[in-house]
């Protein structure tokens, strides 16, 4: 006999159904009680019956009661039509079952109240036997919290209309919260239905343990197989049906979903021991985040992960592309061996590939030290001769020298770019003689794109980008989608109508014949938006033939105050003894309580001196001291505003290195996790949402004094790609994180 609930007995039919037998001493009962002690002392019992039942009679219960003690019926829908009664002549084992009947309606018997606590595996098993069953009856459990209140509730799978006893089961674990369960049993539809041998058991941990996996591991878009081996402690019935999933560690998104027939019939007894499923045949989404995954199964209302098991974490890569066009090159270049600064040098280069082509080649030819990009040349070769496996082309171009360019050794190294495998290279030593004291160099790159194409860039003295040798001045719009905004791995079904709009709408551009897009990724930023979203809007992008740039956008959550960079307003005709003040123009951040200012001879551009200056609503005063030095001379003042950036823009304090050297590395993990085609071209404001506003180089003295301005963008020219790394020499800053203070010191490019 087993107590629930503090007191209520509820009997086992074997115990009843046996003859009872009366021991003939009291030292038999005794040795026996301490037999028994000492087996539960040296054997702890790994599961806990809570209810054992088979709803036979007790001498202390009155059979003529509608129900067994503790057990209650409630009409799911309010109706007297359902009953519910404790029956002797139908029943399993033993005399007696429950029973529901009813013409059409919902009622559930509920059992004794049993203690629980949050994470014990709970596993209970009822038999069931119906007649003229329209409808399906079912096991259930109810999980109540200390003040009695409903949790939640598990069920079992439906019981057929069968006439022959059949077993219902569920596993479950107590959910957070929980104290108590009451088991129930209960009937949908019309017809009648009996209930007999209930068990309800408690574990420390589940009954079924996930003991290995094997999964190979893949890439997107792949298939991928999948072994598991359960092992079970006891004989036992599994479920016929198993649902597996593949679960990024980093992120938590589905990698691969599906439901597979294990193959174990519903009413065979598997024995204790392990046992292999599978393999199942897993179809990878084309867009999964790559990373680490873990294997994710369900059985019933059993949960279980491969976290913690030897090989249970496995790796989802990237799919890779090959080329458009698995075309090789070589590549050769001739030019004098020494040249003098300032002058140019004829450069002559040819190119042989297989397999043949009909189309001229763009050919890149730059004067490089150290990494570093000087001057460049930009041929596009054209077809010398043709054979029926190889084309020749060759071109010959003047590169000129800059005339500042310090003397030394350096290096003629030509590029070929297109759909060619390995971007063939030629390379050449030349010497620059002449005694130039330094010259600038240029902000460029090599791109190679996910198909393998290469591509050159380059940006021109005016700030306009050079790609493969003709300038880039973007006519498009600016796309701001939905789909990146609101993408979130909990709505799936909310992605899917996202995205059919986004395809929508891209299409109607590319039917309209639009060839450029801006992409504004919004308030979250590139480095938020999950990966997998991502991805699929620049195929898209690739897919439609666009040129595309993104913004990197985002911003942290502190405000800051800085010197607003670029943003410099010059007084011209300052004169010694009085006033000189500047008014400051509206400006998208506040001005903060000070500004740099710097005082120039107009004559000599000589920098007399610098000072902080207050800022007075919106202008600056400076009154420059008059003595014999300053008498009759003319000054320029320059005046850089401190500015208060509020928070949610920008990228923080730069000085700060550990919120922004965490949003650099946050930035760059993103771009590395993306596989850019041959449509991408740039990257903009790594550290602004907003464009920026730049006074023009000679303002004109007005009315107000004020600095005329011109609103541009400061771009992050960048060329990030399949694995974007930085191509930078350790020896130069070229790759440092500045672009807005310098963007000719950010390139990025692909290895």
């Amino acid at each position: 006999m087993v107590r629930v609930d503090g007191g209520t007995p509820i009997h086992s039919a074997r115990d009843l159904d046996r003859p009872r037998r009366t021991f003939p001493s009291r030292w038999t009962r005794l040795g026996c009680l301490a037999l028994a002690a000492w087996v539960l002392l040296a054997c702890p019992v790994a599961a806990e019956s809570l209810v054992s039942t088979s709803f036979e009679p007790d001498p202390e219960w009155p059979t003529t009661a509608e129900l067994p003690p503790g057990w209650e019926f409630r009409a799911v829908d309010g109706t007297p039509d359902v009953l519910a009664r404790w029956e002797a002549g139908t029943s399993r084992d033993g005399e007696r079952s429950l029973s529901i009947a009813g013409p059409g309606s919902r009622g559930a018997l509920l059992g004794p109240r049993c203690p629980v606590a949050p994470g014990d595996w709970v596993r209970s098993s009822v038999w069931v036997r119906s007649w003229r069953l329209d409808g399906s009856a079912y096991l259930g459990i109810v999980w109540y919290d200390v003040q009695g209140g409903v949790i939640d509730e598990v069920r079992s799978g439906p019981g057929s209309g069968a006439e022959r006893w059949r077993r219902c089961a569920l596993e479950a674990p107590a959910p957070p919260g929980s104290v108590a369960l009451r088991p129930f049993l209960a009937l949908e539809g019309s017809g009648m239905v009996w209930f007999d041998e209930l068990r309800v058991i408690r574990r420390s941990e589940p009954p079924v343990r996930l003991a290995s996996v094997t999964v190979p591991g893949a890439r997107q878009g792949d298939r991928c197989p999948v072994t598991l081996s359960l092992q079970l402690p006891e004989p036992m019935r599994l479920p016929g049906v198993i649902a597996l999933e593949l679960v990024c560690l980093t992120d938590g998104s589905i990698a691969a979903r599906a439901e597979f027939n294990t193959g174990i019939e519903n009413e065979e007894e598997l024995p204790a021991g392990a046992h292999a499923l599978g393999p199942f045949q897993m179809d990878v989404d084309a867009y999964a985040t790559p990373g680490p995954h873990y294997v994710r199964a369900r059985l019933a209302t059993m949960s279980l992960d491969s976290l913690g098991l030897d090989q249970g974490v496995f790796e989802i890569g990237a799919r890779s592309r090959a080329p458009a066009e698995g075309r090789r090159g070589r590549l050769t270049m001739a030019a004098p061996e020494a040249v003098a600064a300032g002058a140019t040098v004829e450069v002559d280069a040819g190119l042989t590939l297989w397999p043949a082509t009909d189309r001229p080649v763009f050919v890149a030819v730059g004067l490089e030290s150290e990494g570093a990009l000087y001057s460049v040349a930009e041929l596009l070769l054209g077809i010398e001769s043709q054979e029926d496996d190889s084309t020749r082309l060759a071109a010959k171009g003047l590169l000129g020298i800059p005339a500042a360019l310090p003397p030394g050794a350096y290096s003629l190294v030509a590029t070929a770019t297109g759909e060619i495998l390995d971007s063939p290279q030629a390379e050449q030593p030349i010497e620059v003689t002449g005694e130039g004291g330094g010259a600038r160099p240029l902000s460029w790159g090599r791109y190679v794109s996910a198909e393998g194409s290469s591509h050159f860039w380059r940006t021109s003295e005016a700030g306009v980008l050079v790609w493969d040798g003709f300038p880039f001045m973007p006519m498009g719009v600016m796309v701001r989608t939905r789909y990146l905004e609101e993408y979130s791995l909990l709505d799936p079904q909310g992605n899917g109508e996202r995205w059919q709009e986004f395809e929508a709408r891209t299409r109607a551009l590319a039917d309209a014949g639009i060839e450029d897009i801006y992409l504004v990724t919004g308030p979250r930023g590139l480095a938020d938006v999950p990966t997998a979203a991502m991805q699929r809007a620049v195929d898209r992008f690739e897919e439609l033939g666009f040129r595309y740039g993104i913004e990197i956008g985002g911003a942290m959550g502190d405000g800051y105050e800085g010197y607003l960079l670029g943003a410099r307003w010059r007084l011209n005709e300052c004169v010694a003894g009085r006033e000189n003040a500047i008014a400051l123009p509206p400006n998208q951040f506040r001005y903060g309580a000070s500004a740099l200012v710097t005082l120039h001879d107009e004559a000599t551009g000589e920098l007399v001196g610098a000072r902080h200056a207050p800022i007075t609503g919106d202008s600056v005063s400076l009154a420059i001291e008059e003595s014999e030095e300053t008498k009759g001379r003319s000054y320029s003042l320059h005046v850089t505003p401190l500015v208060r950036v509020p928070p949610g823009v920008g990228a923080g304090d730069v000085a700060d290195g550990g919120a922004f050297g965490a949003r650099k590395h946050r930035v760059c993990d993103a771009i590395d996790a993306l596989r850019f085609g041959d449509g991408l071209r740039f990257l903009t404001n790594p550290l602004s949402e907003r464009a920026c506003s730049r006074p023009s180089p000679q303002p004109s003295r007005g009315a107000s004094e004020r600095g005329s301005t011109r609103p541009t963008t400061e771009t992050w020219t960048c060329c990030g790609a399949v694995g974007a790394r930085r191509a930078c020499h350790p020896s130069k800053p070229r790759g440092s994180w500045y672009p807005l203070l310098d963007p000719r010191r950010c390139s990025l490019s692909t290895r």
